[in-house]
């Protein structure tokens, strides 16, 4: 009989070896045991975004194909999604104002600095102005239901409005201190005694 190299701790102690020795349906339960909880840390980390956002509607048309030919897409199910530009709230919904962007296979809108165009997303109810705000992600599915014809800085703009059925606000993303990009950490300061004052 090997010796076992890890140890597993439990309320009250545990020895593998007593375990183990002299009964292979003690290490069988083990091993469903271990099973099950690789299963519940697995279902912990599984994705929190809703299905509908998470799968694209079949064929939809992109932001930048709506506005050419809005006729020809009205009615389509579109799964879009991007930047808030703005937020305002209307009598019984609320309208929100996006600058698209490509999205991720979960339904994430990428960092990137190219754009489909901008649409307008009408959501029932009412949404906090100040937690959908601007700079945030928002990714939305719907059916293109109109269209709007606004301005950005005086120049007409055709929006397309899409009707929305589910939504998902994206979470905030922590900045990480990046060390190189500090210029502190390189000369002539460093390796001198100042340190930031966060470390």
């Amino acid at each position: 009989m090997k010796t076992l190299t890890f140890q597993v701790l439990f309320h009250g102690g545990f020895s593998p070896r007593r375990f183990c020795s002299g009964n292979p349906h003690n290490f069988s339960l083990a091993g469903r045991g271990f099973a099950l909880l690789v299963g519940a840390l697995l279902s912990a980390c599984a994705s929190t975004v809703p299905e509908p956002i998470r799968k694209a509607p079949a064929q939809g048309p992109q932001v930048a194909e709506v506005r050419q030919s809005p006729e020809r897409f009205m009615g389509s199910r579109v799964r879009w999604g991007g930047t808030i530009v703005r937020t305002e709230i209307q009598a019984s919904e609320t309208w929100i104002e996006l600058v698209g962007r490509e999205l991720d296979s979960e339904g994430e809108p990428r960092e990137t600095d190219s754009s489909s165009g901008r649409f307008l997303a009408r959501i029932e109810g009412f949404l906090e102005p100040t937690i959908y705000a601007k700079g945030r992600q928002l990714t939305v599915v719907g059916q293109v239901a109109a269209t709007h014809v606004g301005e950005i800085d005086k120049t007409t703009y055709l929006y397309p409005i899409v009707h929305v059925e589910h939504h998902y606000l994206w979470p905030l993303k922590l900045q990480r201190y990046c060390p190189d990009c500090d210029p502190l950490m390189h000369p002539p300061w460093y390796p001198y005694p100042y340190r930031p004052y966060y470390w």
